[in-house]
């Protein structure tokens, strides 16, 4: 099946949003960066909640037959990255957020609206 990058990474938010993940944020990085298209960027309450939302987008994206290219974590689960070469989904706890400020750090980027 085919998805535009654009829909994955919307369909990855809701995902995230039906599981609880909290201040969620689709970035479009196309004009910014060679490595991506779409950065998905959620936040998760504690590690578990963290492995939990992505453990559910990388299901719910797979039913799709669209594979996760890579997946990496960090050894606390503070910070999971699922990496679908145009679309890169980013679950954070709380503190790893605050620390990386993506949303600062790609400041440049257009963020979608995303929610209905």
């Amino acid at each position: 099946m085919h998805i535009e990058a654009k829909d994955l990474a919307l369909y990855c938010a809701h995902v995230a949003d039906l599981k609880q993940g909290e201040d969620i944020l689709v970035l479009d990085v196309s004009k910014i960066s060679t490595i991506t298209s779409f950065f998905v960027i959620i936040t998760g309450r504690v590690d578990k909640h963290v492995k939990a939302i992505a453990d559910e987008v990388e299901e719910k994206v797979d039913q799709k037959k669209i594979d996760c290219y890579h997946r990496d974590s960090d050894e606390s689960l503070k910070w999971i990255i699922l990496d679908y070469l145009d679309v890169m989904v980013h679950v954070f706890g709380r503190e790893a957020r605050d620390f990386y400020k993506l949303e600062q750090l790609w400041g440049d980027a257009d963020e979608l609206e995303w929610k209905s």
